[in-house]
């Protein structure tokens, strides 16, 4: 594969720095955690460091800094814990709140109690916390989709 890195990490004097990220409705400010080296897309840490968002490389208009990087923020990004501690009740709600978003959307899908995981598209893993992170598999462009379904689940979704 013949990648022009050059051009996909083209952002990345700006890792681990407070950014402001314009795309073409919105503006993002945060932490710039990480960028894919192989589509150019942005993984930003929201001011809150509680929420995290994928910025498709296409959608990007201009990226600024807005504060340079700090010591102790990059210690925070770099080694967070995926959730903080989350009570069993949290980590159940949010899983049936995802399993409900995946039926919404009509995706196929099996719970793998053992684990307390969720495989989507016989493809990808989606492990405790439930977040956008913690989804893993082997086909990118599967692995973008899959996360930024989970990223958008609602706040409440009927069963």
């Amino acid at each position: 594969m013949d990648k022009d890195f050059s051009v996909t990490l083209k952002h990345k004097d700006h890792l681990l720095k407070y950014v402001r990220i314009k795309t073409k409705g919105t503006s993002y400010e945060g932490w710039l955690k990480c960028i894919d080296p192989l589509t150019g897309n942005l993984i930003l840490v929201l001011e809150n460091l509680k929420e995290t968002v994928l910025i498709m490389s296409k959608a990007v208009i201009s990226l600024e800094v807005i504060k340079e990087d700090n010591e102790n923020m990059k210690n925070v990004i770099q080694h967070e814990e995926k959730c903080p501690e989350e009570s069993a009740d949290n980590l159940c709600e949010r899983k049936k709140r995802l399993i409900s978003w995946i039926k919404a959307n009509r995706l196929p899908f099996e719970e793998v109690e053992e684990s307390d995981e969720i495989i989507i598209c016989d493809t990808i893993t989606v492990k405790p916390p439930y977040t956008a992170e913690s989804c893993t598999g082997t086909i990118g462009r599967v692995l973008l989709m899959i996360q930024k379904l989970v990223s958008n689940i609602p706040k409440c979704t009927a069963s």
